[in-house]
Formats: C-alpha cells, sequence, structure tokens
C-alpha cells in the first residue's frame, strides 16, 4: 500500500525553496486526495501517487470524473521535488503542439505549397523577438535571446498561413528572376578576355563566377531594370578581373630578380581615362574594365604596370624594362589603343 502523503508539509516546504509563481500554480487541494492545478484559465485535479518501483514521474490521463490525471513520482522525492515535476508534467502536457512542423535535430521542415521546406534556426543577441524569413529556399528563423527552438517553432506553426503567403511570394519572385534571366541569357551576350560569354542565372552570390563560356550572375532584385542588372553583372566582372590580374602579377613577380619597389597589393579601380596605374608603395591599379580585352593584351598591361616599380615614369629605361617583360610590347601598345576605356557591360 502506498504511504500517505503530507500536502500541508508540501506546500510549506516548496514554498521556502521555489518561486512564487510555481506555488501559486495551486488554489486549493484535498488533504490526502487531489490537487488542484491551476492552468491558464482551467482547473485540473491531479493526484500524487508515490510507487516503490517507479524511477521517475509519470503523468497519466484517467477516466475519473473527480479526477483529471494522475501523477506518478517515485517514494523517495522530496515535496518540492514532486511540485516542480508535476508542474514540469502538465506544461509538457497541456502546452500547444507543433501541428504542422516537423522538428529535427538543429532545425525543423516543414510543407509549403506541395514541397518540403528545411528551417534553419539561428540565434541573435541583437534580435528583440522571433522573426522568419526566405533565403536560398529555406526558412530563417531568428531566436532572441532568452528564446527558445521550441517557442519559435511553436510560433511559426501559429503563423502557418502567413508563412504559406510568404513561401508564395518567395517562389513568385524567384519564377520572375528565372524568367527574366532565362530572357536575358538568350537575347546577351557579353564578350570578355576576346570571347563571347553567355549569361547564366544562379540562385545566390556563392555560385557566381566566369569559365566555360559563361558568366555566371545571381540577378538583381528588380529584373526589369537594366542598370541593376548592369551592377549585379559588373559585380562578377571585378571579381574575375582581380583574380586573374593578381594571378598574373604573382606569376610574373616570382621571376624577376630586381623588381625595383616591392609589389603590395592590387585594386581594382574604375577610372574614366586610365587602364592602369602604379604608386611608389608597390600599389598596382588596374581598370576592371580590362576584362574586356583579349588575355595578352592584359598581360602585357601587367607588364606596363609592373615596369613601373622600376621606374616611375615613361624614360627610355623605362620602355626598355617594359622589352625586357614583353618583348613585342609595340604591337600591345598599338592594340590598347584601339579599345574604348568607357565599354558598356550590355
Amino acid at each position: 500500500m502506498n504511504d500517505p502523503f503530507d500536502f500541508d508539509r508540501l506546500i510549506d516546504r516548496v514554498s521556502k525553496k521555489i518561486n512564487d509563481s510555481l506555488s501559486s500554480l495551486f488554489s486549493s487541494y484535498k488533504l490526502g486526495e487531489v490537487l488542484e492545478v491551476i492552468h491558464g484559465s482551467r482547473k485540473i485535479h491531479v493526484r500524487v501517487i508515490y510507487g516503490k518501483k517507479c524511477r521517475k514521474s509519470v503523468l497519466s490521463p484517467c477516466d475519473d470524473q473527480d479526477m483529471d490525471y494522475a501523477l506518478l513520482v517515485p517514494f523517495n522525492m522530496r515535496s518540492d521535488q514532486v511540485l516542480a515535476a508535476l508542474y514540469r508534467e502538465i506544461e509538457r502536457e497541456l502546452s500547444p503542439k507543433l501541428q504542422h512542423i516537423r522538428s529535427r535535430r538543429g532545425g525543423a521542415e516543414v510543407d509549403l505549397n506541395g514541397e518540403t521546406v528545411q528551417i534553419q534556426v539561428i540565434r541573435s543577441k541583437r534580435a528583440k523577438s522571433y522573426r522568419a524569413s526566405f533565403k536560398d529556399g529555406e526558412v530563417r528563423l531568428t531566436v532572441p535571446t532568452g528564446g527558445t527552438k521550441e517557442r519559435g517553432l511553436l510560433w511559426l506553426d501559429e503563423n502557418l498561413r502567413a508563412l504559406e503567403k510568404w513561401h508564395t511570394e518567395y517562389l513568385r519572385q524567384l519564377q520572375k528572376q528565372k524568367e527574366a534571366s532565362s530572357q536575358l541569357s538568350v537575347n546577351r551576350k557579353v564578350t570578355i578576355y576576346g570571347e563571347e560569354h553567355r549569361l547564366v542565372f544562379v540562385n545566390n552570390r556563392r555560385d557566381e563566377g566566369v569559365g566555360a563560356g559563361e558568366i555566371r550572375v545571381c540577378p538583381p532584385k528588380d529584373t526589369n531594370d537594366d542598370k541593376l542588372w548592369e551592377t549585379a553583372i559588373t559585380r562578377v566582372l571585378k571579381e574575375e578581373i582581380r583574380q586573374y590580374a593578381l594571378e598574373q602579377i604573382l606569376l610574373k613577380t616570382s621571376s624577376i630578380d630586381d623588381l625595383g619597389i616591392p609589389f603590395s597589393k592590387l585594386i581594382i579601380s574604375s577610372a574614366q581615362t586610365r587602364w592602369g596605374s602604379c604608386s611608389v608603395r608597390g600599389i598596382v591599379r588596374l581598370n576592371w574594365r580590362a576584362v574586356f580585352l583579349p588575355k595578352d593584351v592584359i598581360d602585357y598591361l601587367i607588364c606596363h604596370e609592373l615596369a613601373h616599380l622600376k621606374h616611375m615614369n615613361h624614360s627610355k629605361n623605362f620602355w626598355a624594362r617594359v622589352e625586357m617583360y614583353c618583348p613585342n610590347y609595340r604591337e600591345f601598345e598599338r592594340k590598347l589603343k584601339g579599345y574604348s576605356i568607357s565599354h558598356s557591360v550590355l
């Protein structure tokens, strides 16, 4: 037979050891019988039962008209632990459950518009409330300081209709970008390095780049704005010429013994009148529009600027230095003068 339970003693001990929010959970109780628990606007009757073979607290529904639940607790559990266990089990039992979102380790997933969308949980010290956004086909759930993943998922679950509307708009914008990009890819080609390259759409900037006859670019938000398209393509081309020029500079300077001023860094410029320049601090500036030149002309342009590391002028010694780097420099100098520096992307 179970030992009698002293509820008067339980309430006295609990009031000293845990906060008032837990102790105020109870409005009244019947000695040795049933506790009346207030959860929100509900009154729930719970019988606490001690079991000698019980190892952890278990809350079970009851069919008894006078009792809603039975809480089975270990025989050696202290009264304050019983109250904490009761609070915890009641919260777990009666708290809202996820109806549409499936929680996973490290995140979650939800079905939106006929497809499974991953939910990435991001914790932010600056956020003051739960926020949701779409990026790269995923839902980004921002959890503020003091918040939990569980509460954030419940918030998303309760706002599923709004989430579906956001997802529908996201898909609409994505399709619009694809259509505009497809049209642009068919009708527009850009000549870089002396060869035509086709514009190709990618979903995010990490996939942008140049290769295999393609310029991979992430479309702007307003795909009908040519200026935004030009900005997006220019971004990709600037990074491309930076990588190519830096590779060539490092390759050439590594084979030159008497370089003069040590090369320090490369800066990609947007100058309107110069293809390039070199400073006494070893800084080489190269116009990003050089990407529209053939590679052999770009290589000459780099040799021209590197020669300035030894001679900061255009004297006979300078041109002798250029000839040492590029024996047929006169031919490339004529070619360079034949190209316009005011080149448009589109």
